[in-house]
């Protein structure tokens, strides 16, 4: 298995920067894509068949499969992560790969649904692929193909039930709470007050999301506004210092101290590395 391409797209929705993303396309022999999205509605088409687009699917089209994001029904901005890669190998790895994946589209098994909350997962694999060093590449490989073995394996339909069972059980003040941040992005939300919206106490509201999400309510905030931090600084040109403002930051070297905390380079380093020059500018209508 090798990682071709990946791409995070954050919060697309009309002009040239979605003409280019949402272009129909198809790619070569034993290659694969899936996207991944975080948020926003619209469609997918793939061949002839067009698919919702909701918070949670991933699609997944193989080789010759003519797809596209259809500009013209984007309804809400939309977020997604999409890896290309090919499994032409001849190692058990890829070989297992090519057989799940082939399997699953003759079944016309194109999309499944997952928890949105594997997005720091996606950005860890992302970071990797685009790493200089190969042992990094390696690693965001086996790590995508440990959740393609999951979302799209005929013998783990026991797993996706269960993920299903669970996201139905999951906590209604989780649900909320973590609507309530991806809304305040741009804000400094204070877990106080945000437990003071959902009614609660804040040491019982940290209890409850640290045991449904694994994670502190005001760390995965922070993720929350660097994976958004990251969208604006591959995908737009705005100045370190805008950035920081639109997401809230008291002032830019707060905000590169955090970048640095969670990603491991500078804001000004990950700009140098990822900058996706096809893109343009996002329209701040649209935060």
């Amino acid at each position: 298995m090798k990682i071709k391409d990946a791409v995070y797209v954050y919060r697309l929705f009309s002009g040239e920067r979605l003409q280019w993303h949402g272009r129909y396309h198809v790619h070569g022999a034993s290659e694969f894509e899936v996207h991944v999205f975080l948020e926003g509605t619209g469609s997918f088409l793939q061949n002839t068949a067009k698919y919702p687009i909701e918070p949670g699917k991933v699609f997944l089209s193989g080789a010759y499969d003519f797809h596209s994001i259809l500009p013209e029904a984007v309804i809400k901005p939309i977020t997604y992560y999409a890896f290309l890669f090919s499994v032409e190998d001849q190692d058990e790895l890829s070989q297992s790969l090519y057989r799940i994946l082939s399997f699953s589209l003759k079944k016309h098994r194109v999309f499944v649904s997952v928890d949105i909350h594997i997005r720091f997962q996606l950005e860890e694999i992302y970071t990797l692929a685009k790493s200089p060093e190969v042992h990094l590449n390696r690693a965001a490989e086996y790590l995508l193909a440990s959740f393609i073995f999951r979302w799209f394996d005929a013998d783990k339909d026991t797993y996706i039930e269960k993920t299903r069972l669970t996201d139905k059980k999951q906590s209604i003040i989780i649900v909320r709470a973590i609507q309530y941040m991806e809304k305040a992005v741009n804000t400094n939300l204070k877990v106080k007050n945000l437990a003071k919206k959902l009614n609660i106490s804040p040491e019982y509201f940290i209890r409850l999301f640290r045991g449904e999400v694994h994670t502190t309510p005001h760390r995965y905030f922070n993720h929350l506004k660097i994976s958004a931090a990251t969208g604006y600084l591959t995908a737009t040109d705005k100045s370190i210092k805008e950035i920081a403002h639109i997401l809230g930051f008291d002032n830019q070297f707060s905000f590169s101290a955090i970048f640095k905390k969670y990603i491991g380079i500078s804001p000004s380093e990950y700009r140098n590395i990822y900058f996706q020059k096809k893109d343009l500018i996002i329209s701040d209508d649209i935060i």
